[in-house]
């Protein structure tokens, strides 16, 4: 079950990365005033979305660094993260104790700000 839930987490992770190249298209086009429909349905407006490069790029560092965490941290981070689930359940999952759990998504919260940090 547990190898279930950091699947998931994983591919949820590794969707949002794939998804950045046609965000910044996307962007690309309303810059240039292209906009309508287009093969992926009708592109949102600026006030609805943001296609920002500097925001694009943080947003893909922030899903690459945590890959870069250690397997225990990546795997509570990841299913609190992107699969919402709670410290209780994750604790349930992972079979760790819930202080374990609570250890290691601070841990893993720590690393990722302090990384994010570095780029700003």
């Amino acid at each position: 079950m547990a190898d279930f839930f950091r699947l998931a987490a994983h591919k949820f992770r590794q969707v949002l990365l794939d998804m950045v190249p046609s965000k910044r298209r996307r962007g690309q086009r309303e810059v240039l005033g292209q906009s309508g429909v287009d093969s992926e349905g009708p592109v949102p407006s600026a006030a609805s979305t943001s296609h920002d490069p500097a925001r694009l790029a943080l947003w893909t560092e922030f899903h690459e660094k945590v890959a870069a965490l250690s397997e225990q941290e990546r795997a509570v981070f990841e299913m609190h993260y992107y699969l919402e689930l709670p410290q209780a359940e994750i604790a349930q999952v992972l079979e760790l104790h819930p202080r374990k759990v609570s250890h290691l998504s601070i841990a893993a919260t720590e690393k990722l700000g302090a990384a994010l940090d570095a780029v700003l």
